[in-house]
């Protein structure tokens, strides 16, 4: 077979494999991560449900976890990329639901002041939502779960103003959020949750140390070759 000609160059194929071997690339040390990545939320029993099987997860109720599903195993990781825990791949759609491996995590019911405390973490606005929805409404267990699973369509950002927009309304209902958020926004793209992932985590670090924008006039000393100092940029924004 590599005595056969290339059908561009007319040249043996062995002939230029030798050529380029010397400027071939050893394999990775280890091999390239293949595996599906989905986005889910922990629900109300400490799981998250992947073709219709519920995988026990050591994270908080309504935290936003990434699914890498493997030809075998499963790996939950939280938002951030740390490993939380894995399984064994069950079979599509059999419905199991796994036990949790310490028995003092498992959850039967709604715990409304947890789900209350993890929409209180987008900010005041949701936390105010989630408290009127909760006096508001008998059963707002089920609701508050419904606005942490719009997380997986929804960025932050969105539901927050949606909340907004249904608060002004005095419209505490999570079916009312869900549509002002199909009817005002955009879904998003799991390429787009990583982002967000991502710039939440560097505002989380950074907060100590702010960055602050130069003055405009620093960047004129760029065209002119000049040496910035900060008093003549003074001057000169002055």
């Amino acid at each position: 077979m590599m005595q056969r000609p290339h059908p561009d160059t007319g040249r043996p194929l062995w002939e230029m494999l030798e050529q380029e071997r010397q400027h071939l690339l050893p394999l990775p040390a280890k091999p390239y991560d293949t595996r599906d990545v989905v986005v889910r939320i922990i629900n109300p029993t400490g799981r998250v449900c992947y073709q219709a099987n519920e995988y026990p997860v050591g994270g908080h109720v309504g935290d936003r976890v990434h699914v890498c599903v493997g030809l075998g195993r499963i790996e939950i990781c939280d938002r951030h990329g740390k490993r939380l825990c894995e399984h064994e791949h069950l079979p599509d759609g059999a419905g199991i639901k796994l036990a949790h491996p310490d028995a003092s995590s498992h959850r039967s019911r709604y715990n409304v002041d947890e789900l209350i405390e993890r929409l209180a973490e987008w900010g005041e606005s949701a936390a105010e939502f989630a408290r009127a929805l909760r006096k508001e409404r008998r059963c707002a267990g089920p609701q508050l779960v419904c606005l942490l699973n719009l997380q997986l369509e929804w960025s932050l950002d969105d539901i927050v103003g949606a909340m907004e927009h249904a608060a002004r309304y005095r419209c505490h209902d999570a079916a009312a959020v869900a549509r002002i958020l199909t009817a005002r926004y955009r879904p998003r793209q799991l390429q787009e949750v990583i982002a967000e992932s991502t710039r939440r985590r560097i505002q989380e670090v950074m907060k100590d140390h702010p960055i602050r924008q130069r003055p405009i006039g620093s960047y004129a000393s760029l065209t002119r070759g000049d040496c910035f100092t900060p008093a003549a940029s003074e001057e000169n924004d002055g």
